[in-house]
């Protein structure tokens, strides 16, 4: 025990708080998507199937994110959800590796396409908020929240 408090006290309640909250509560966009059906390219299976879908998002009509696809995590684990070719599904919700750099560009209404080796899915920014990881709650960023 010594030996934990030791490496224990140089860090701060407050930086310890700050990484607990970042692992439980990450900055996400819920979206509408609409899968490309098979037969114009799109994916031949459902994707989720009880685990999360991660793909690159292309963000072609905001300029400052044109240049590169961005890494984006579609969060269907937690609702227990596929999306299939030709559905469209709405209530999807988005996380990105890069949250910092996306967050600063999009709002509602900014349009988007996945890739797969190409385009498998067009979508829209419906919401932008919160969600707490594994409880599947939805909700706007509380004002105590460092990822604001």
């Amino acid at each position: 025990m010594a030996a934990f408090s030791k490496w224990l006290a140089p860090i701060s309640t407050r930086a310890i708080l700050r990484y607990l909250e970042r692992g439980r509560v990450k900055k996400t966009a819920v979206a509408k998507i609409c899968m490309k059906p098979t037969e114009l390219g799109g994916k031949t299976l459902p994707i989720g199937c009880g685990s999360d879908y991660s793909c690159p998002v292309f963000f072609t009509d905001v300029p400052s994110l044109s240049s590169h696809g961005y890494d984006c995590r579609l969060l269907l684990k937690q609702d227990n959800r596929s999306i299939s070719p030709g559905e469209v599904a709405e209530g999807v919700v988005l996380a990105f590796l890069s949250p910092g750099e996306v967050f600063a560009h999009i709002s509602v209404g900014t349009r988007f396409t996945l890739w797969e080796a190409g385009p498998i899915a067009d979508g829209e920014i419906t919401e932008l908020g919160a969600t707490e990881l594994g409880s599947g709650r939805r909700g706007p960023l509380p004002a105590s929240c460092p990822l604001k």
